[in-house]
């Protein structure tokens, strides 16, 4: 789908921690044994594996964009979605052009048997992605997937699979992770967009220039004064 891969077996904390840290790195994809908040990673000494967990992810993101996309193919990987889950720090809390899919229940009893074990689970990441590829909607993309293997659709035995944030991203084409812009306003629903830009003029006078978004449900009829902090 465009995107420059690579694929790592049993990586150490600090290789996901340093593709996590990449701006270049807009999609995550785990699969291995874990939770909602913390995953079997790197083995250590060739005999202990390393665990990371959602709070060091959110630790290392909080002065990054939230990822673009991730999918956590650990077996409760996505049964919690609030604060604390990986699916939550990914996104950085946010619905917005980021959303997670991944794994929920599958190892229960329910998920197990008609979905893991049924082997079904990669079959549907195949549909997923191929979907995506079509360039349907992430969220499209996962109920085309439920829809090809209904073994692994959510059921009051268990999620199976499970899909949280923004239900319009789509990952195809190849999307990109913008650094977060520099200045923010302190002001509900009014969003600084990425492209700020700024040059000097002569010394020592600056230049900035900056775009602002209304996200809230009202049009804006006062004066906004906005200050920057340098």
């Amino acid at each position: 789908m465009g995107y420059t891969t690579e694929s790592t077996k049993w990586p150490t904390e600090s290789k996901v921690k340093s593709h996590i840290q990449n701006t270049n790195t807009a999609v995550f994809y785990e699969l291995a044994h874990g939770g909602s908040s913390g995953f079997a990673s790197g083995c250590s000494g060739g005999k202990y594996y390393e665990t990371t967990t959602a709070s060091e992810v959110k630790s290392w993101i909080a002065s990054f964009p939230p990822m673009r996309f991730a999918f956590i193919g650990s077996c409760s990987g996505v049964c919690n979605t609030g604060p604390g889950s990986f699916s939550y720090e990914f996104r950085k809390g946010s619905s917005k052009d980021t959303a997670t899919v991944g794994y929920c229940g599958m190892s229960g009893a329910y998920c197990s048997k008609n979905c893991w074990h049924a082997g079904y689970t990669v079959k549907w990441q195949d549909a997923f992605f191929k979907y995506c590829y079509q360039g349907k909607t992430a969220y499209s993309a996962y109920l085309y997937a439920l829809a090809d293997y209904p073994a692994c659709a959510p059921t009051t035995q268990g999620w199976c699979m499970r899909f949280a944030g923004d239900s319009d991203l789509k990952i195809y084409p190849a999307l990109s992770r913008q650094q977060q812009p520099e200045f923010q306003p302190e002001l509900p629903d009014l969003r600084v967009l990425p492209k700020t830009i700024w040059d000097t003029i002569g010394s020592p006078r600056l230049r900035i220039h900056l775009w602002l978004k209304n996200e809230g449900h009202w049009p804006v009829r006062d004066l906004v004064t906005i200050d920057f902090l340098l």
